[in-house]
């Protein structure tokens, strides 16, 4: 049995390394951020100036002191940052030039992020603005002699309900925002978000009604300015909206060609491709069926190569949407536990323009199987598609080596990069990418046995030998009743065997050696799941013979655990000095933050001078 024990890291003490590590990995960012900031911190200054020393403002200051400064300065600034809102979430812009230099200078994979921090400075300073015009309030009804009641002057006048109605609009489209509330209710997310055209409306009249006029003329002849500020993103988003639907509602697009019910209820969607359509792996697609809901847009990762001549879309029927959209293709039913048949083809089978992608029946290793959907009679819905648009994972090929990190559903997105990779390779356009590290971690195999067949497919195709697998096996702690397989140190067998110390296991197959650079995919598959002593024992057995995983079917043997980054990055970093090594993740918060936390420490301190740049999908 031969197994890998990663080696010593090789840390080093160098200042000018770890800022050349930081600036690499986090410079572009940080520095954007930076310039945010500035501006931000220049246009308070300008606004703070203007009602502090304008003498257009000298009555109103004396009258009202400090809480008139706050309101009109803090008003300036959600002018300023609603002026940029709307650009983050202009896709098609963003698609067009992420592909120029400027996206050397500026994140546009992190634009969704800073659309939120835009969004949650303008709930700040709108609470500001709010809580300053109460006590404005306040104070002109004392000073005004109580000529009218202090509740007309909060709720009735102009100012006051158009104020309030924006504050409710806000609240609308914040508080769905949040991650633990949009996961749940997506719906009601999506419709809540567009009250925003009724915030826009509001702001613009909101300072039209002039209730604290300046000393000098014009006074309020012009009306409100908001206008002015949200011009030029509304225009711009208005033309986005319009080419989604021009783009959705053309006939060549959104046709329905295949429908396949994989297990564990994933639906695969095949649409029409026309000559004229381009996308790079990776990318993704906003989808409208009109006959589910007319004004509702859902993403979707392609899962399609490039080199295909079709686009394609796997879908979890978890939701109210993917539950209606199930039916409304025909799917009555989603059970597939069926047993296979020597005659019975295992639905995943791709021709792509530079050759085939196949996988036939009787090897899947939980013995369930894909159903082909009969839709010669039957009526399928029009589909509308809008993209497909950029994502972090198309710059994969511009790497000497990838680290494809997928947990669970995560795992998604590199079904596109995968096929494209294996089409490439076969065709020897690879590349600048030589060599390919893919880490995929879930808690079962029972949810993405369409992506085990994927995966064994192009193992099947492997007819150069390119694919490797790795024997390295990580623990995790377990803090269960039932017995996991990776914290049982004293259990040896002919075929299994566990390490004392190092509480892992690692199967000794009768595969290839372990893979060297050469192998140009490393595939590694982790589970986390507890298992009982049941489970183990008939692991044990059903892995005594045979060349391939008895769970997943495919020669890279399952690793039960955790990975050990560390230990996975050290190898890299060792096999690949010097390398530029982009690092790519889709899956939960917390693991994409150590991954990135090993991205930036391994490229600041490592002796090799391999850089990890780190990539995280966004929707």
């Amino acid at each position: 049995m031969h197994t890998i024990h990663a080696p010593d890291i090789l840390h080093y003490k160098g200042g000018i390394g770890a800022i050349k590590g930081w600036i690499f990995n986090k410079g572009k960012v940080y520095s954007f951020v930076v310039l945010w900031t500035i501006i931000q911190i220049i246009a308070f200054a300008v606004g703070f100036k203007l009602y502090v020393s304008s003498d257009k403002y000298k009555e109103s200051r004396q009258s009202l002191g400090a809480s008139f400064i706050i309101a009109r300065t803090s008003a300036f600034m959600i002018h300023v940052n609603t002026s940029m809102i709307l650009f983050p979430v202009c896709r098609n812009i963003i698609t067009s030039i992420r592909g120029t230099f400027l996206n050397n200078v500026i994140p546009f994979d992190l634009s969704i992020g800073f659309h939120k921090i835009i969004g949650w400075t303008i709930v700040f300073f709108s609470l500001l603005h709010t809580a300053a015009h109460y006590r404005n309030y306040y104070l002109l009804y004392i000073l005004t002699g109580k000529a009218k009641s202090l509740p007309y002057m909060l709720v009735a006048s102009g100012p006051s309900w158009s104020g309030h109605i924006m504050l409710v609009c806000l609240a609308f489209i914040a508080i769905p925002a949040l991650s633990r509330y949009r996961r749940k209710n997506f719906n009601f997310f999506w419709y809540a978000h567009h009250l925003f055209s009724i915030f826009f409306f509001m702001f613009s009249i909101h300072g039209a009604f002039c209730m604290l006029k300046p000393v000098n003329p014009p006074y309020c002849v012009n009306g409100s300015t908001f206008y002015r500020y949200y011009v030029a993103g509304g225009v711009i988003y208005l033309f986005e909206r319009i080419l989604r639907e021009i783009r959705g509602s053309r006939s060549s697009s959104g046709v329905i060609s295949k429908v396949i019910l994989h297990p564990s209820h994933v639906v695969e969607i095949r649409f029409s491709k026309s000559h004229a359509d381009s996308c790079k792996a990776g990318q993704y697609v906003f989808i409208n069926c009109p006959a589910v809901a007319i004004n509702e847009w859902h993403p979707f990762t392609l899962t399609s190569a490039p080199e295909e001549d079709f686009y394609s879309v796997h879908i979890r029927v978890v939701g109210d949407w993917t539950k209606s959209f199930a039916k409304i293709v025909g799917i009555k039913d989603l059970d597939t536990d069926l047993k296979l048949s020597p005659n019975d083809p295992l639905d995943f089978v791709s021709n792509g323009k530079f050759g085939e992608l196949s996988k036939q029946a009787g090897n899947n290793g939980s013995n369930r199987i894909s159903k082909f959907l009969d839709i010669k009679s039957f009526s399928l819905p029009k589909l509308m598609i809008d993209g497909p648009f950029g994502s972090a994972s198309e710059d994969v090929f511009k790497h000497e080596v990838a680290m494809l990190f997928g947990a669970g559903i995560g795992v998604t997105p590199f079904a596109s990069i995968l096929k494209s990779m294996w089409y490439r390779f076969n065709n020897l356009k690879a590349g600048n990418l030589k060599k390919v590290y893919f880490i995929w971690t879930q808690k079962d195999t029972n949810s993405f046995e369409w992506f085990q067949d994927l995966l064994e497919a192009i193992e099947e195709k492997d007819e150069e030998n390119v694919i490797g697998s790795k024997s390295l096996i990580n623990s995790s702690k377990s803090s269960s009743n039932s017995t996991s397989l990776s914290s049982i140190s004293d259990f040896k067998f002919s075929n299994i065997s566990l390490y004392e110390g190092s509480s892992s296991l690692t199967k000794n197959y009768r595969y290839p050696p372990t893979p060297t650079p050469s192998k140009f995919l490393d595939i590694r598959i982790y589970i986390t799941a507890k298992f009982t002593m049941e489970q183990i024992n008939n692991l044990i057995v059903q892995d005594s013979v045979g060349f391939k995983d008895t769970i997943t079917n495919l020669r890279a043997p399952t690793i039960y655990g955790r990975p050990n980054l560390d230990k996975i990055f050290t190898e890299v970093a060792t096999k690949h000095p010097g390398a530029d090594v982009g690092v790519f993740f889709c899956g939960p918060v917390r693991m994409g933050l150590d991954i990135k936390k090993k991205s930036n420490e391994f490229t600041s301190n490592f002796k090799t001078r391999t850089r990890f740049t780190y990539n995280k999908e966004n929707f």
